[in-house]
């Protein structure tokens, strides 16, 4: 059997997919310099569709934008506390509610 094969009923499966590399939190941090959160929690969650491109809901920027600096949170590593890293880009389709985001993680 190969790493993260499952074995259902003697069959074979695709390996599953490890939701905390592909779900990410969308954040806010505060306007000066810190890497402070705004607030505590999340606006939202995006979904990585590239490598640096996240895509989320057009409200979850516009409300994270709204409260502080737009970020892409997730797990900093090795055990680590979760981590989070500027947005670079974002472009906004408020008609149809989505948005990319441009994060270098």
């Amino acid at each position: 059997m190969k790493p993260n094969e499952i074995v259902s009923q003697g069959s074979r499966m695709p390996p599953s997919i490890d939701i905390m590399r592909t779900v990410f939190p969308v954040v806010a941090l505060q306007q000066d310099d810190s890497s402070q959160a705004a607030r505590p929690d999340s606006f939202g969650t995006a979904f990585c569709v590239a490598p640096c491109v996240f895509m989320t809901a057009g409200h979850v920027v516009l409300n994270a934008q709204a409260a502080g600096r737009l970020a892409i949170a997730g797990p900093a590593g090795e055990g680590r506390a979760l981590g989070a890293a500027l947005a670079q880009d974002v472009e906004v389709w408020e008609a149809r509610d989505v948005a990319l985001v441009r994060c270098d993680v």
